[in-house]
């Protein structure tokens, strides 16, 4: 779905309302839902999680800089060294807390066994001795749909695409209670938007078993 076809379709949701402005100021809503309620939020769907980022850090730099698209580490991934003279050329770093790690290591130089996160960095240890090249794969923003009705920025992002009924719900109640004053209309949204997260979630799990063989006893 269009990011101005989801607008017309909360406008319809908001009584048929015809106010043109009130077609920006929904947008505006969009770009502060998407950042903050959901990218924010501790539920990171599948469909936040990037294809595999490589990129090649710096000789006696242990600071390698976050994606910029970067919102949280995988939970079933890693930070790996891709070492193409190893037999298996995906090393995988091991994350720790980096006062313990510079005590550890101190000034030493080799080749990178752990990380730590701070700030917009990973902190590689040992600190590299040459340009080795890092692979992840990382919940990542979505595109933006930041701008005003009808613009170049009428696009389908995975939010639309994938949690309509969730991100329409959350959209539609902040219109309906704060810019409309409208406490009918903002518990209706309210209630698609639970039920939009439910599916997502239960879909997003759904994905996560299929296909899993669990002997007796697993969890």
């Amino acid at each position: 779905m269009l990011r101005d076809a989801a607008v017309d379709i909360i406008m319809k949701r908001l009584g048929n309302n015809t106010d043109t402005s009130l077609r920006d100021d929904i947008i505006n809503e969009m770009a502060f839902v998407q950042e903050t309620i959901l990218e924010g939020g501790e539920f990171k769907p599948w469909f936040m999680l990037s294809e595999v980022s490589s990129v090649n850090g710096s000789a006696s730099e242990e600071r390698l800089a976050l994606p910029s698209d970067f919102l949280m580490e995988y939970e079933q991934g890693a930070l790996y060294r891709y070492d193409t003279s190893a037999d298996n050329p995906w090393v995988e770093l091991v994350k720790d807390d980096i006062d313990r790690l510079r005590a550890l290591y101190s000034e030493t130089e080799d080749k990178p066994l752990y990380y730590a996160l701070a700030g917009d960095y990973f902190l590689l240890k040992p600190t590299p001795d040459a340009v080795y090249t890092y692979k992840m794969r990382y919940y990542k923003t979505q595109t933006s749909l930041a701008g005003t009705y009808g613009d170049a920025a009428n696009v389908e992002n995975a939010w639309l695409k994938h949690a309509s009924d969730w991100f329409i719900g959350e959209v539609g109640a902040i219109i309906a209670s704060q810019y409309l004053q409208s406490e009918v209309l903002a518990q209706r949204f309210m209630e698609q938007a639970a039920k939009g997260k439910l599916r997502v979630r239960t879909q997003h799990y759904a994905r996560e078993e299929a296909n899993w063989t669990r002997a007796m006893g697993d969890d």
